[in-house]
């Protein structure tokens, strides 16, 4: 499996992770290069974990990935936000 890259906290000498952003075209690349199937049938893999996740969220279920996370929808008012391509003030609903 790919790593994620990290770096040592000169102050603190522990290793920590940098942020980044994994995308659907990682996840094909990984599973592509890890399993040896082809790419058309890892991007098909990828896309549908991706549907089922969001199917169980739509119907308001939690999923628990053990080892890694949970996911779940949270309900939240009404609040102020910013188009991120426009700059635009708009309101964001539930």
């Amino acid at each position: 499996m790919t790593a994620l890259p990290h770096f040592i906290n000169e102050t603190t000498q522990s290793m920590e992770f940098e942020p980044m952003t994994i995308t659907k075209a990682h996840l094909t690349d990984s599973i592509y290069k890890e399993l040896g199937l082809p790419k058309s049938r890892s991007f098909g893999l990828v896309g549908s974990l991706f549907e089922i996740m969001k199917a169980a969220l739509g119907s308001g279920e939690d999923i628990l990935i053990s080892g890694f996370g949970k996911f779940c929808v949270k309900v939240k008012n009404e609040r102020r936000g910013r188009n991120p391509l426009t700059g635009e003030d708009i309101i964001l609903r539930r």
